[in-house]
């Protein structure tokens, strides 16, 4: 795709923002890295699909995958451009020998759509795809056998139970209300777990500790969460906005942050 092309995309999607994920009542925002991954355990479900990403990305993807406990990159080989009510998506792929490729591409276009716009509420405008080689079942891999990998287990949700005050002082109203807002959060259907930001810069403090995950703002609130997998991000944001609704009845902005890789991915 050229550059005059990918601008002409980004104008576009960029230029949507008046899609289902912003209401009244606050907006739910989806980070790139969400839909990429989403976009690239569709495309690696579809058979016929040996790997996804160009040679250079599937050589550093190869070494990371040497180092014990590291886990594959879903993303790899998948861009996206993400606006307000639609998403685009480029992948790379390499297919196996012998598949119709034609055939292969539309498959792939299928599950992606679909997959993409059941979980995030979304619509996908395009899916590009570039195949950049073909895998014979004769060829070897360069690489060594892998290590056997050790899976380490998954982060365990910020909870406010697990958040004390220090020098057993009594919460003041801000703590109470945010570890309020943590449980409720926490609670609802979908939900994995609470998200510091990219940087780890999101948290109310307070007396000694933070809790993750949660900005309050006189009468609105903002909260950034990871989710299960196969969670339909619009129904669980405006669950999460549903369950704030008694304490925060004006805009409770919901950030998605991350979602939980399924377990055979």
């Amino acid at each position: 795709m050229s550059e005059q092309q990918k601008q002409a995309k980004n104008n576009e999607v960029a230029s949507k923002n008046d899609g289902p994920l912003v209401t009244e009542k606050g907006k739910t925002s989806i980070a790139g890295v969400v839909v990429a991954k989403v976009a690239g355990i569709a495309t690696r479900e579809v058979s016929g699909v040996y790997d996804l990403g160009g040679g250079t990305a599937r050589a550093l993807g190869s070494l990371r995958e040497r180092i014990p406990g590291s886990k594959t990159n879903l993303s790899q080989g998948v861009a996206v451009e993400v606006g307000e009510k639609q998403a685009a998506v480029d992948l790379e792929i390499v297919a196996d020998y012998g598949v119709a490729i034609a055939d292969l591409a539309a498959g792939i276009r299928r599950n992606v759509i679909d997959s993409v716009e059941r979980m995030t509420g979304l619509e996908v405008v395009e899916v590009n795809i570039t195949v950049h080689d073909v895998h014979l079942e004769t060829e070897k891999d360069d690489e060594p056998a892998k290590e056997e990998q050790v899976q380490e287990p998954a982060p365990a949700p910020v909870s406010s139970d697990r958040l004390e005050a220090t020098n057993g002082q009594q919460q003041d109203k801000p703590e109470q209300q945010a570890d309020r807002v943590a449980r409720t959060v926490l609670a609802v259907d979908g939900v994995h777990s609470l998200h510091g930001g990219a940087m780890g810069e999101v948290g109310t403090y307070l007396p000694g500790r933070r809790v993750a995950g949660i900005r309050i703002k006189d009468q609105a609130c903002e909260v950034h969460v990871s989710l299960e997998w196969n969670s339909n991000i619009h129904a669980t944001a405006q669950a999460v906005r549903d369950a704030l609704r008694p304490e925060f009845p004006g805009a409770v902005d919901v950030f998605i942050e991350d979602v939980l890789e399924p377990e055979n991915a």
